[in-house]
């Protein structure tokens, strides 16, 4: 039986009373669930950001900005507020920012008083908007011009790509906004800001550029398969990407694959290949403790990679999905999840809990040989927040006779395939039975081992 939540009206939030707009409060308890914490949001169906779908990805739909966690509500044009415990709060935008289906969508800050943020206000147009609780708010309609992604700099300024990828636009401190026709690109178009100061964005699935105040531009090879969907600035200082195969919707193929990759200040690049086949990474971020954490579409779930190249994970519970990701006030992991029209928390201990290694059970009691090339071995994950991944071995007298892979989410029955070495194929020749070991060696935990017979 799910826990009953309870939501009352407050005061409005007289920072806010600026807008001259009504501003809906609710307080919701949260609901517990393993180590996650969920908070529903007031207004059922906001639209979420969805940092996993283009031409969007990767942007922020979370952030840390004022001692709390905002978030946007694209189809309500509205944007949220959680505090730390878990106490929800949304304003609606005036329309010069958005309207319904088209509010903002993506957000930025330089940890100042200045809240970035864009939309698309109505069909195929581009808005700007920058939200100082001083200042108020200011506008910039772009027209037809579709902005995807928005990073804000150390200066009080930002940097806005757009969809078409004709040209790039830098708004200073004073409201000025400085247009660079001449870079040419195609989206997936993500955009930070590296400890150079440059503004680093996205071309397409193989190239990175940088380009200066001043409309210096540069070009840089970004090495991995699949699209560059996210950008971050790393703790480093260096930039670090997300890659992988966006699919083509509904009717195509998913989306697969996936990598991190990092690109030094000088262009060097170098990727961190994942142990988890369909990563499909995206919402990068840096975090206090000086990893790189983001989320995992397939996976289901939420990842960190450490500059060493480290990676660890966690599946959340339930059915949930993390789209964009923040560190809050509190040190804690929030993320938006646009499936379920909801706001999740989990600690970084929580987050360790749950990666902590779970055997996977080896479920055949016997084997057979498919062409005397293959074998699938039966395998049980537990149930628990990580997925099951690893090796297959099959030994016959302490010799290697095949080996494989496995992969499967949590509380899930598979199958790993193993192929045989010569030696396999010679043995099965032979002989119509062997006796076998099967071992897995999971790629966070102790191995797991099972005699049976091997038919061919």
């Amino acid at each position: 039986m799910q826990p009953t939540v309870i939501c009352r009206p407050r005061a409005i939030r007289g920072a806010l009373a600026f807008l001259g707009v009504a501003l809906a409060l609710a307080f919701c308890a949260a609901e517990r669930s393993f180590a996650v914490q969920d908070f529903p949001l007031p207004t059922g169906d906001a639209g979420l950001s969805d940092a996993n779908q283009g031409p969007t990805f990767g942007n922020k739909g979370i952030i840390s900005w004022g001692g709390q966690l905002v978030f946007t509500e694209e189809d309500a044009n509205q944007l949220g507020f959680a505090k730390t415990n878990g106490e929800i709060s949304e304003v609606a935008m005036p329309s010069q920012v958005g309207s319904p289906e088209y509010g903002p969508f993506a957000l930025s800050t330089n940890g100042g008083d200045d809240l970035w943020m864009i939309s698309a206000g109505a069909p195929l147009e581009g808005r700007v908007t920058r939200f100082n609780l001083d200042a108020g708010l200011t506008y910039w309609n772009l027209g037809y011009t579709r902005v995807v992604s928005v990073a804000a700099d150390p200066q009080g300024g930002a940097w806005v790509t757009n969809q078409y990828g004709e040209g790039i636009s830098y708004f200073d401190s004073d409201n000025n906004e400085h247009f660079f026709d001449s870079p040419d690109y195609t989206d997936p178009a993500p955009v930070t800001v590296a400890g150079d100061g440059a503004a680093w964005f996205g071309d397409g699935s193989s190239t990175i550029k940088r380009i200066t105040k001043t409309g210096n531009l540069q070009n840089f090879h970004a090495s991995g398969d699949g699209d560059i969907v996210s950008l971050t600035e790393g703790p480093d200082g260096a930039v670090w990407y997300a890659k992988f195969n966006p699919g083509s919707g509904w009717l195509g193929p998913p989306a697969s694959g996936g990598i991190i990759g990092r690109l030094s200040l000088g262009g060097s690049p170098k990727v961190f290949k994942t142990p988890m086949e369909n990563m499909t990474p995206s919402s990068l971020v840096t975090g206090g403790d000086g990893a790189l954490w983001f989320t995992t579409r397939l996976g289901e779930g939420i990842g960190r990679l450490t500059t060493s190249g480290k990676y660890s994970f966690a599946s959340l519970p339930g059915g949930r999905h993390a789209d964009s990701i923040a560190f809050g006030p509190d040190g804690a992991i929030w993320y938006t999840d646009a499936e379920l029209n909801r706001i999740g928390r989990m600690t970084v201990a929580e987050f360790n809990q749950a990666n902590k290694p779970r055997k996977p059970v080896i479920l055949s009691r016997s084997l057979k040989a498919k062409r005397k090339r293959f074998t699938k071995v039966k395998i049980g994950c537990p149930a628990g927040p990580a997925p099951c991944r690893g090796k297959i071995e099959i030994r016959f007298r302490g010799k290697l006779i095949a080996r494989g892979s496995y992969q499967m989410p949590v509380g899930k029955k598979s199958a790993g395939a193993a192929s045989f070495n010569r030696l396999g194929r010679k043995l099965l020749a032979r002989s119509r039975a062997l006796k076998v070991a099967v071992v897995l060696k999971p790629g966070n935990a102790g191995k797991v081992s099972r005699r049976m017979k091997l038919r061919r």
